[in-house]
């Protein structure tokens, strides 16, 4: 499931700089607090970019859109900092392009939103 979703968030990105991004594994959380939380590892295929951990707190593997919504959190940052991104706004607005967009939970729902307009533009997973 998780592979899925990385795959469906990456595809919101310019292809040219997701391209190189991939699910890689999920890790326990081997603390003795965990409770179930995980390690999502996405990697990069630049020699320039290291690899990403995101930490999923057990409550946040279901529902779907809370999943949806730190994956595009943390990608998105990711994304922008990376070589192929950098400078630019990942994923772009298409109501003003010179800023990104911004992953909100709208109506129970991960959802690309307009930060100046407040807007809800496109679906999280879309692409």
């Amino acid at each position: 499931m998780l592979a899925d979703l990385v795959a469906a968030v990456l595809r919101d990105f310019p292809p040219g700089i997701a391209a190189g991004w991939r699910f890689s594994r999920v890790v326990p959380d081997r603390e003795p607090d965990a409770d179930g939380a995980v390690w999502v590892c996405v990697s990069s295929d630049s020699d320039l970019d290291g690899d990403v951990r995101i930490w999923f707190p057990a409550d946040e593997l279901e529902p779907r859109a809370h999943a949806l919504l730190r994956l595009a959190d943390r990608l998105q940052d990711e994304l922008g900092e990376s070589a192929a991104g950098w400078g630019q706004p990942l994923p772009p607005c298409d109501l003003h392009p010179q800023h990104p967009l911004q992953a909100q939970l709208v109506g129970g729902a991960a959802v690309w939103c307009c930060p100046v307009t407040h807007e809800a533009r496109r679906p999280v997973a879309a692409g």
